[in-house]
């Protein structure tokens, strides 16, 4: 048996994984990240790991783990010491690729709080965005709020009526004025700055100013995958997969970003198993008798 761990800055996800491919127990702990707290980071993917091994029929041959700042951290990060099976790192991305793409070449496009490109083929991984909301982010939740903040300053800056868009931001928030506003945006979180983007998507199709911000980020979005894919030099076989809240749970921002995309992929769908049956495929792939 091998277990597959996604450890996430909002929770661990850990699953016992038979040989036949099939999740016979999961289980959940807190933040597996480690940028957000080290020490307690790696206390709750020790813990999810243990819950696994505790409740295996059979041996555990393989422990893959992916981990959220697993890059920045890769060099301080030992667990190999802790179980009698060999152990995997790599990133929270490198694990959602091998369960979106367990076979062939594809990008998987994760669009949450931020964005990332992730892709693979036979022979390489490649990443393209995730540089951050100050430097990018376009399509992520971030930058659609931020944007719906932007469009909600020059509406308050403007001599006609408020749009629909902007009295909802302006409750969403409970501000009036444009100092209010600003001083809100520039005290508030990336996750809540970011959920600003379920009023912009619950708007669209209905407002003129939703929908054009939509429009706007799902090309950017569009644009980055494009670009990837030709650095990659992929065909029209590779397939992108799109996970993330705000690609995942908005059908409207996803058959836009889907208009968008130029380039001849042999499939573009959502994601649907999760990130930890990316332990399955890598050892599969991996594995020697």
């Amino acid at each position: 048996m091998i277990i597959g761990i996604d450890a996430g800055g909002t929770s661990t996800k850990g699953a016992l994984i038979n040989e036949q491919g099939k999740a016979v127990f999961t289980c959940r702990s807190g933040f597996g990240n480690p940028l957000i707290d080290y020490k307690k980071a790696l206390e709750n993917i020790k813990e999810t790991v243990q819950i696994c091994m505790d409740s295996a029929s059979e041996k555990i041959e393989h422990i893959i783990i992916g981990m959220a700042g697993f890059n920045t951290v890769k060099s301080e990060v030992n667990l190999a010491k802790n179980w009698e099976a060999t152990v995997t790192l790599m990133t929270d991305a490198e694990l959602a690729l091998e369960a979106a793409v367990p076979s062939g070449s594809g990008i998987l496009t994760i669009a949450g709080t931020g964005s990332v490109h992730i892709g693979k083929t036979r022979e390489d991984i490649y990443i393209s965005g995730g540089w951050g909301h100050l430097l990018g982010d376009e399509g992520g939740g971030y930058s659609i709020g931020r944007h719906a903040i932007r469009y909600t300053l020059n509406d308050l800056e403007s001599a006609g009526p408020l749009s629909q868009l902007s009295q909802h931001i302006l409750t969403r928030i409970q501000k009036k004025d444009i100092n209010d506003v600003k001083n809100w945006f520039y005290k508030q979180s990336k996750t809540e700055v970011a959920s600003l983007a379920e009023e912009v998507l619950q708007l669209a199709a209905k407002d003129f100013a939703a929908t054009s911000i939509l429009d706007q980020e799902a090309e950017q979005l569009a644009l980055q995958v494009d670009r990837f894919y030709k650095k990659m030099a992929l065909d029209s076989n590779a397939k992108l997969v799109v996970s993330g809240s705000v690609l995942l749970n908005n059908e409207v921002y996803f058959e836009r970003f889907k208009q968008y995309i130029k380039n001849s992929f042999f499939k573009i769908e959502k994601m649907n198993v999760p990130a930890y049956m990316g332990a399955y495929s890598y050892y599969k792939r991996n594995h020697t008798n």
